[in-house]
């Protein structure tokens, strides 16, 4: 394939499954897909949607993938996404941060200040990008989309 990332939509995290099944069945198939994908020259990035990681940063960053997009705060999770990207250690670039149901909702100052919060925590020290941490629902207002662009192109 000519791409250079695979994601893969399967949720790592633990809403609905333990540490112990995650280490069991998802981390095993997780470290083999990753090194398939190293050997063809690719990416591997993953999906959070927004559950909660903090009881298995360990087992992610030894999974080998090189990316985990979806990533909120609390109280919907257990970590910061600047606690996650300093145990990655630049290993593993994380991504999201802004949660969809807010950018759908509040208007585009509320959805700017969100932006700049979340950049304030996680930018510092790169290998993040900031995001959704969801698809974008639909009749979300342009213009909250637009104000995250700004607060981008302003700040870094």
């Amino acid at each position: 394939s000519p791409a250079t990332v695979f994601h893969d939509g399967a949720v790592t995290g633990l809403g609905m499954i333990s540490p112990k099944i995650f280490e069991e069945y998802y981390l095993p198939y997780t470290k083999k897909y990753a090194d398939i994908l190293h050997k063809a020259g690719k990416l591997y990035t993953n999906h959070t949607s927004g559950e909660p990681i903090g009881n298995i940063l360990n087992m992610i960053r030894e999974s080998g993938i090189d990316g985990l997009y979806g990533l909120t705060y609390p109280p919907a999770v257990d970590t910061m996404i600047s606690e996650v990207r300093d145990k990655f250690a630049g290993k593993i670039a994380v991504m999201g941060g802004m949660p969809s149901d807010f950018i759908a909702t509040k208007t585009p100052g509320e959805v700017q200040e969100k932006a700049e919060e979340v950049l304030k925590d996680a930018a510092p020290g790169g290998h993040f990008m900031l995001g959704t941490v969801d698809d974008t629902p639909y009749g979300t207002p342009p213009e909250n989309l637009k104000a995250v662009s700004e607060v981008v192109q302003h700040m870094g």
